[in-house]
């Protein structure tokens, strides 16, 4: 049954992935409601998380304006067949942005349109990845010179500009804000841009300042409330009016006398809005060109240069179109100035026709009609520099890392697995057998089982009976079981959609080996140091360098080294059924992987895959502790060193020194990442409190 905020007859989606972006859309939309709805992406920066407050600001957005939607959770990027049904109604894909849902392998055949939103950070406007799309809805012929190089382009305006042309803004929402202001006193807008580019922490104090004879507004840029708080407290001050990104930024652009930015995109809207403008210019060329340029880490992941000192917003604060300040002493006299004498009003408007086309109010419905066009015709042929760029990014930036050889002999594997299983095995292939950790996430373990694309009929879940030891329990499951393969899974680990299909590939190539599998990785919030030394370990025991990317390398690693062969983790882990004879009493799943694994490796190879499951739940001190730990005692276990008080008591001591070597080591890591004085707190933290995990981007 569909959601009632659904279209069930939509067959084209608005992808959205914040509040603002409603309003770039909103007039295209319009014109094309009968036929589409919104897609809320929450997992755009997937495996990252999107703050809590972005779902209820949009829906609350959407549903104040009888906008129809679906909802796209996070944890929805694990599953790849979902995904497919998820977006097998729509034909067309709309999004301001190359990344999230519209880039993943399953809309790779719909198409796709891009709705430009701003005019400035030209390297982020005029990001080649914008090659993806099939057709770009453009402002100008400024924007279009550029798009129709490498897709089609069509002008037709800025649509989120239809109501102010048409003087039909809804003053209404910001009726709260228009009673907050002093009718004798002028309105000053300030709009602001994020990261090393904002104005915020040079100009607050200013802006408090002003607040004493302007109306001040503060507009913030929608990363700024989620990523940068820090900023936010220092524009909290009774005499700014403090805003989000769900704000529609055209009243206030008509309510405001004047517009204050610094690096943003907003300029532009003050420009086509005909607003006298004062823009920070607090950024040297240099810098643009250089310290600009380096990789940031920010809460949605990493970030790369947004602009450079010949940007076009770069360009304007050096050719008299806008009132440029130097430092944020400036910004008082500027305003006054420019208020009482905007001379800067002729070269604005000449900006402004050169950027945006069609300044008419009927922008949305040449863009819907544009939409309607591309959906009953057939691509066309693409530009020239399209298929340069493409051949580009192919064989000099994306070659093969792998052998071609392995490719070759993967690839036709993978065509051919799933028809020789078919046609060959009659039975059951694989029993997936669910072990217990922590029940709290089992819902998403088990709908990443049910996801696979793994043929249904050849395949089974086997639910753990009921029973007093752990060896028992598994033993009874594997009796009770169909399968030939038998494959292992935890309830707080999520499997890829293509898990059962990698692992049949590695069988079908290595006839030989007892058992294959891959490894586990920690859902990024939940990454800790601890995740870290296992990453570390994987690229230890493989003795391959320690680098980014390292397992993308590889295409499997198979031999009898217990040492030297990384697989074995019972979540990410399959035997093949006549492997796994009588267990021994083993108290712990770590006691059970280990004895597997040595038991079988003892007899035939194992093959690892680099291919990873995802662990929810996160890897406390305790529990890595107890993990090395039953690690230690399963090698002294295998080397029988006798039994008796003196034997037992050697294994003890063994464990522990194994898990304290193992620790140890961790600390080590701390040290490395934060320094001898940080790491001794950071690890005083790790040894009290296992309850708060640390966060650390992994290498890969």
């Amino acid at each position: 049954m569909a959601d009632t905020h659904e279209n069930p007859q939509a067959t084209i989606g608005f992808v959205i992935y914040y509040p603002f972006q409603f309003y770039v859309y909103k007039n295209v939309y319009e014109h094309l409601k009968e036929q589409a709805e919104f897609v809320i992406d929450l997992g755009v920066f997937f495996p990252n998380r999107q703050t809590e407050d972005v779902l209820p600001s949009i829906e609350a957005l959407l549903t104040k304006h009888g906008a129809r939607y679906r909802v796209l959770q996070h944890e929805d990027y694990y599953y790849a067949a979902y995904l497919e049904r998820f977006f097998s109604r729509y034909d067309a894909l709309v999004s301001v942005w190359w990344r999230g849902c519209i880039t993943r392998p399953q809309n790779a055949l719909r198409k796709k349109v891009h709705i430009t939103y701003g005019a400035g950070k030209e390297l982020t406007t005029f990001d080649l990845r914008k090659i993806n799309f099939d057709l770009v809805l453009a402002y100008g012929e400024y924007d279009h010179n550029f798009y129709s190089l490498i897709t089609k382009s069509v002008v037709i305006g800025n649509p989120k500009f239809d109501d102010w042309f048409n003087d039909s803004l809804n003053m209404s929402g910001i009726s709260d804000i228009v009673e907050k202001l002093d009718p004798k006193k002028k309105t000053v807008l300030y709009l602001p841009t994020h990261s090393d580019l904002s104005s915020i922490d040079e100009l607050a104090a200013s802006l408090v300042k002003a607040g004493e004879k302007y109306n001040v507004i503060a507009k913030l840029h929608y990363y700024t409330p989620r990523e940068e708080p820090q900023r936010v407290e220092k524009l909290i001050h009774p005499s700014i009016i403090l805003l989000k990104d769900d704000a529609d930024l055209l009243p206030l652009l008509k309510i405001a006398d004047i517009v204050i930015s610094d690096n943003s995109s907003a300029i532009f809207d003050a420009v086509l809005a005909d607003k006298p403008i004062v823009v920070a210019d607090f950024h040297s060329p240099e810098y643009l060109d250089t310290a600009h340029r380096e990789r940031r880490m920010y809460r949605r992941g990493a970030g790369g240069t947004l602009t450079y000192s010949g940007s076009i917003e770069q360009k304007i604060k050096r050719d008299g179109t806008v009132d440029a300040i130097a430092s944020p002493h400036e910004l008082l006299p500027t305003i006054e100035r420019a208020i009482t004498h905007d001379d800067k009003a002729a070269k604005r408007k000449e900006l402004a026709r050169r950027l945006f086309a069609h300044q008419d109010g009927h922008a949305g419905r040449r863009g819907a009609e544009s939409i309607r066009k591309l959906l009953k015709e057939p691509l066309g042929e693409r530009p020239f520099l399209y298929h340069a760029v493409q051949h580009y990014t192919v064989n000099a930036l994306g070659r093969p890392k792998r052998s071609p050889a392995w490719v070759g002999e993967y690839l036709l594997a993978r065509e051919n697995f799933k028809e020789s299983i078919l046609q060959g095995e009659k039975g059951m292939v694989f029993s997936v057998i669910m072990l217990p950790r922590n029940a709290s996430y089992r819902p998403q373990a088990l709908r990443s089982i049910s996801e696979q694309d793994f043929p249904k009929e050849k395949y089974e879940l086997i639910e753990l009976p009921e029973g007093e030891t752990l060896e028992g329990r598994v033993a009874r499951a594997i009796a009770e079981s169909k399968g030939a393969i038998i494959c292992f899974a935890t309830d707080d680990c999520v499997l890829p959609a293509s898990w059962l299909t990698a692992l049949s590939v590695a069988y079908e190539r290595n006839p030989q080996i007892g058992g294959a599998g891959g490894y586990v990785r920690a859902a990024k919030e939940n990454y800790t140091l601890f995740d870290e030394y296992n990453y570390r370990e994987l690229a230890r025991k493989l003795n391959v360098p320690l680098r980014p990317g390292f397992l993308s390398q590889l295409y499997e690693v198979t031999n009898q080294l217990p040492g030297q062969n990384p697989t074995g983790t019972l979540s990410a882990m399959s035997y093949r059924r006549e492997e796994l004879s009588r267990l021994p009493h083993l108290s712990t799943i770590i006691h059970l992987e280990q004895y597997i694994k040595n038991a079988v490796i003892a007899n035939s190879p194992l093959c690892f895959i680099p291919l990873s499951v995802t662990r929810l739940s996160p890897l406390s001190r305790g529990d890595f502790m107890l993990a090395e730990r039953d690690r230690g005692y399963m090698a002294a276990f295998k080397s029988g060193r006798g039994s008796g008080f003196w034997g037992t008591l050697a294994d003890a001591v063994g464990s522990l020194v194994h898990g304290y070597a193992a620790l140890a080591r961790v600390m080590l890591l701390a040290g490395m990442a934060r320094g001898f004085g940080a790491a001794q707190a950071h690890v005083a933290r790790l040894m009290g409190d296992v309850s708060s995990p640390l966060t650390r981007r992994s290498v890969s």
